[in-house]
Order: C-alpha cells, then sequence, then structure tokens
C-alpha cells in the first residue's frame, strides 16, 4: 500500500464494529466537506462455527490488505459493564483521579485493580462534581483489544454503548437539560432501555423477552422488524417503572421517549398519549446526505462510528494502544499546512501592497512619468534620460518578481517535498538580488518515528537536495541540527537543513 492510501485510512477514513449477541454490525465511512460520508453498513448474523463467528465475518468483509481499516471503533458489550453515578467533593482538577479512584471503591462488585474505567463529570457546582463512572473487567478490554491487534487492525477506540446512545440525545436536542428514555430495539427479542438526565446515561439494562417478536434472519427484510405496538405488553410495565424511578431519581420531569430499532407504525401515537408525552425517533445531522440508508436500527453503529471520526464520549480503550494511534498527528499536519497557506497568502498579500506602494513613490517611476511626453522632436539628452529610467524600472520591478517568486516556489516544493509524518515548523530566509546578496533558507522541523509512513532525515535531506525548484538559488543544502527526543511518550527527531 503506498503512503496516500495509509494516510487516507489514518486521517480520513473510519470503521466501527458493532457485537451483540445474536449479529454484529459493521459500518464504514469517511469525512467529507459536509461531515461524514457513510461507505457502507452491514448486518451479519452470528452462528456456531468459524464462518459464521465474529473471526469469519471480518475475514469476509476485510478479504484483502487494502480493504483492512487502520482502526476500529468497537463495543463494549452491555453485559460486561460497570456503570455508576455518585458525587464528591470539588476538588484540583490534578487530585480528581485519584479522589474518584478512592471513592468510586464502596460502589463496585471487585477490585479497581481488575478494571478499565472511565469517568465524567456531567454537573459541577461550586462545592461538589457529580461523576459518571464506567468500567469493565480488564481482562475482557485486552483479549478484545488483541484480537482486533492480530487482524492488525488497531481497536484505537472502546466505548460504552449506554453513552452512544446519551451522545446521540444530545445531537438531537443541544439545549435539553431534562430527562428522557430511550428504548432501542435488536433482533429477535431484546430490548436496550436506557435513562438519560443532563445529557447523560443514569442507567441501562437489557429486556429479554421470552417469545421472539423479531424476524429470523433467513426472511430478514425492513418491514419485517416489530413495531412499537407488538413489543409493547411484554415491555410496558418496566418502561413505566424506568420513567417512574428516573423521575425520582433525577428529580426532574421526564421529557419525552425516544425509540429506534423497530418499524413505523400509528402504534406510536396511541402508546405516547397513555404515557402523557411525545415519542420520537433519532435524526443523524451529522451524516451527509447519499450512502446507504441512515438506518435507526443501527443506532449504536452510527455512533461508533461518528466516534472513530470524531473525539469519542469516552474511551477505555488500553492506555498503549489509543497512543499508538496516529489520529493525533492528523492536528499537528492540519496546523502546519494552514500555516502554510497563511505564509504564502500573507507573503504574496504583503509584496503585493509593497510594489505597489513602490511604484508610486519611487523616483524612477516619476522620471517615467516626467518623460511621458518623449516624441520624436524630443531632444537627444531627454531620450537618453527616458531610456535610462525605463531600464532601471525594468530591473527595480524584475527585482520584486523574483523575490515574490522565490518564496513561492520554496514553499510549494516544501509541501510537495516534505513526507506526511514529517512537518515543517518554522522557516527562515533572505534575498536581495538587486543588492547581489546570495539567498539563504533555514527549515526546523521534526519527524514522528516508528509511524507508519515515516522516514529518515538523510532521506527529506536527499529529496530537498534533488530537487531543482528547491535548489534554484542555492548552492548547497545541509543538515546543520538532528536530535531525537521523547515527547508524549512518544520519540520524535527534531532537525535543522540550511540552504545556501
Amino acid at each position: 500500500m503506498n503512503i496516500i492510501q495509509e494516510a487516507k485510512k489514518i486521517f480520513f477514513e473510519g470503521t466501527a464494529v458493532y457485537i451483540s449477541a445474536d449479529f454484529m454490525d459493521i459500518a464504514e465511512a469517511h469525512l467529507s466537506p459536509g461531515g461524514i460520508a457513510l461507505v457502507s453498513i452491514q448486518r451479519f448474523p452470528l452462528a456456531k462455527g468459524p464462518e459464521n463467528g465474529i473471526d469469519g465475518v471480518l475475514d469476509r468483509v476485510f478479504s484483502t490488505e487494502d480493504q483492512i481499516p487502520y482502526r476500529v471503533a468497537v463495543n463494549v458489550k452491555n453485559d460486561q459493564l460497570i456503570l455508576r453515578r455518585f458525587s464528591i467533593r470539588e476538588i484540583p482538577e490534578k487530585e480528581l483521579e485519584q479522589a474518584i479512584v478512592f471513592a468510586v471503591g464502596q460502589h463496585l462488585p471487585c477490585p479497581i485493580d481488575t478494571l478499565t474505567y472511565g469517568f465524567k463529570t456531567y454537573r459541577k457546582t461550586s462545592n461538589y462534581r457529580e461523576i459518571i463512572f464506567f468500567a469493565a473487567d480488564t481482562k475482557n478490554i485486552n483479549e478484545l483489544a488483541s484480537y482486533f491487534m492480530r487482524k492488525h487492525i488497531l481497536p484505537a477506540v472502546i466505548e460504552p454503548v449506554p453513552l452512544l446512545l446519551s451522545k446521540l440525545v444530545s445531537l438531537n436536542d443541544p439545549a435539553g437539560e431534562g430527562a428522557c428514555i430511550l428504548a432501542h430495539y435488536e433482533p429477535h427479542n431484546k430490548i436496550i432501555l436506557c435513562g438519560i438526565a443532563n445529557k447523560h446515561p443514569y442507567f441501562s439494562r437489557e429486556i429479554t423477552i421470552s417469545t421472539d417478536i423479531g424476524p429470523r434472519w433467513k426472511d430478514e427484510d425492513k418491514e419485517a422488524y416489530p413495531t412499537l405496538g407488538a413489543a409493547w405488553p411484554y415491555i410496558e410495565e418496566e418502561i413505566v417503572k424506568s420513567i417512574n424511578y428516573l423521575r425520582k431519581e433525577s428529580g426532574g420531569r421526564v421529557e419525552k421517549m425516544y425509540i429506534s430499532g423497530f418499524s413505523r407504525s400509528g402504534d406510536e401515537a396511541r402508546i405516547s398519549k397513555e404515557l402523557n408525552m411525545p415519542i420520537e425517533r433519532h435524526r443523524f445531522p451529522f451524516f451527509t446526505k447519499g450512502g446507504p440508508d441512515k438506518d435507526d436500527r443501527y443506532l449504536p453503529l452510527l455512533m461508533l462510528v461518528l466516534d472513530s471520526l470524531k473525539k469519542p464520549c469516552l474511551n477505555i480503550a488500553p492506555v498503549e494502544v489509543s497512543r499508538s494511534d496516529m489520529w493525533g498527528i492528523k492536528f499537528v499536519l492540519l496546523k502546519f499546512f494552514i500555516g502554510l497557506g497563511v505564509i504564502i497568502a500573507l507573503h504574496m498579500a504583503f509584496l503585493g501592497i509593497n510594489a505597489r506602494s513602490a511604484l508610486k513613490t519611487d523616483p524612477r517611476m516619476m522620471d517615467i512619468e516626467n518623460y511621458g511626453i518623449i516624441n520624436p522632436s524630443s531632444p537627444k539628452e531627454s531620450v537618453d534620460e527616458y531610456k535610462k529610467s525605463v531600464i532601471e524600472s525594468a530591473s527595480f520591478a524584475g527585482c520584486i518578481l523574483a523575490k515574490k517568486r522565490f518564496l513561492t516556489q520554496k514553499l510549494t516544493s516544501l509541501s510537495r517535498l516534505i513526507p506526511p509524518m514529517a512537518w515543517v515548523e518554522s522557516l527562515t530566509f533572505s534575498y536581495n538580488a538587486e543588492a547581489g546578496k546570495p539567498a539563504s533558507l533555514t527549515v526546523k522541523g521534526a519527524i514522528f518515528e516508528g509511524a507508519p509512513g515515516s522516514t529518515s532525515v538523510n532521506k527529506i535531506l536527499e529529496a530537498l537536495e534533488a530537487d531543482k525548484d528547491m535548489m534554484e538559488a542555492f548552492k548547497n543544502v545541509s543538515l546543520s541540527y538532528v536530535e531525537k527526543k521523547i515527547t508524549s511518550g512518544r520519540e520524535v527527531t527534531e532537525f535543522e537543513i540550511s540552504f545556501k
């Protein structure tokens, strides 16, 4: 695979895998000007046997090296998840994690050192913080991460499903601070029930219905998914209990109920009237138009693919895995190219302004105006003066154009020759063709070592030296400084290259 394809995978493409008890969903997407463009959404039933298990499905979907994604966002199964909410006194940020580890101990069924966990402050006052805490057995998280690593896929995002659901609620109602209930149907007989308050999950549970109410895979189609009315006799009691519990514990009114995964029907209006609250379905405003249908049957999957390309809600992937993700370098590269564009734009603008100013005020330009009345009857000394003025003015304009072309040419060449895993941090140049002074250029930059598509300082030096446009007006180029450093646990090589 070439560097361009690898860079696209790292910085612009996302893949999500949602694993449930009976099926697995896979989605692929990429960044686009309007948001996120879905490329494919697929659902696979899981059964016994190597071909019908998770391993067999992934091998079929990602059968060639080009199809294997760089990273994947995957869920923590609900039956492996611990969700806790509690309050602690307001303390300095640097002491927060230690305080939470101490405070959460009384809320856990096992020692915290056996868990991989994450937490968020969802509400804060002058005296207290409200904390939401998610954890899973470290053994399960490590096994999940190791499995994808063996597939040569980086499991850079591992997220709890309740947070994925609550994030979509907040995206659909950004201003909402109240409480709501979310019921998501999954084949063939499971309902994920989540209580959400202040844009964060308050509780989450799975309801298993003893009778299959959904389609079997053989005859599955979009219309065969059950309606809310078909499931209502089995879940009504649990829904009502959950609404009352959420109202009591959150201290506020439960404003609405969200549903997903059910076929649409008139039953929703009837049940809404019975509950005395609106029943709504989710919108997915972050996806662009076109591509596969954003069906709410795939709700957790769609949120995972969003978080594979954006900032995750709460990532509990192993630290060594998330740190090895090249995603963070994207922002360094973006800063470099934005900075490069600003430098070019400012350079062009200032040279244009200076040139116009010089043309207005330089005496040589005034000479042209003074001798603008030259004609065949003018005396020889006037013609000679006019000729001298024109030659000097042409030389002056040529010098301006040379200066303008010089830096623009070098910046364009640098953006083409510096590889993806290296970047330029600063440039220093001088060039005065009119005064006969030699040109000089100093390039300071860095290389991210050990990453796919990385390179060496010597290779960059060779590429610059071999480029005709880069070397124009220079006699030689040399490496004047190089040093390896560790930054945030990553090895970075800093360098300085001088052109003279």
